[in-house]
């Protein structure tokens, strides 16, 4: 059974001893999932916390899950994708698309049951961020990085207008003066790009290496060899990744 990692879920559903039995089965696999009796207390959490998946009964003690749609449209910056769960009759079917509901599921006593239901709607962040910096990584690039006479190899972890976040084991001062040494290959073609600046301290990881203005121009020409999609990708993913 696959492991649910960075997927957070609310459970919605006036069974309490149900929402408890799918509520810690899907933590026992990683999921972040909380569960909750009624529309009330679903508003209440939705103001401090974002949620991937909502999974939440048709009928609640106040009121049907198309007036907490509704609510949640008005409210919400960013819509969790809704699942029903219930039977439903067929009228209520047409209305599920027209308020953005993703799927609706019987309620299984065995919550591996339901989790085969609802396996195509969850997926893993990490996989998919590390999959996603693959695919549009920088290749052919070698960051080398020239540190008190001494020449290290570094790695580029995301490539701004005036500034490069970096990994290394070596460490590092932060305000030290330093020379990165870039080198781009092109098929047979290779260019070497030199650029002066200083360490600086990243808030989310590695260091940050930040272009002297004198040198920016050559980071400028640096930059105009690569692909605008390989910018800031580190940021991007972890946006649409709600990390």
């Amino acid at each position: 059974m696959k492991r649910l990692n960075g997927n957070s879920l609310l459970i919605i559903d006036g069974d309490q001893n149900y929402s408890e039995k799918v509520s810690t089965y899907l933590i026992s696999l990683g999921a972040q999932c909380t569960y909750v009796t009624s529309q009330a207390e679903a508003k209440l959490l939705f103001k401090s916390f974002d949620f991937d998946l909502v999974l939440c009964s048709y009928y609640l003690t106040d009121g049907i899950i198309h007036q907490l749609v509704d609510w949640c449209k008005c409210k919400l910056e960013t819509m969790p994708v809704f699942v029903v769960l219930a039977d439903i009759q067929p009228m209520d079917k047409s209305l599920m698309s027209q308020y953005t509901i993703s799927g609706h599921f019987r309620k299984r006593e065995n919550p591996a049951d339901l989790l085969n239901d609802l396996e195509n709607l969850l997926f893993d962040f990490d996989k998919f961020y590390q999959g996603i910096r693959e695919m549009v990584e920088p290749r052919g690039i070698k960051f080398e990085m020239l540190v008190n006479n001494k020449n290290m190899e570094i790695e580029g972890i995301e490539i701004n207008e005036k500034s490069l976040l970096l990994s290394t084991q070596a460490e590092l001062d932060i305000n030290s003066q330093v020379i990165v040494r870039i080198t781009v290959f092109d098929g047979p073609v290779m260019e070497t790009f030199l650029c002066s600046g200083f360490i600086g301290q990243s808030s989310d990881e590695g260091f940050i290496f930040n272009v002297y203005p004198n040198y920016l121009e050559a980071w400028a020409r640096f930059l105009s060899k690569l692909d605008k999609r390989q910018f800031k990708i580190n940021a991007f993913m972890k946006k649409v990744s709600g990390l």
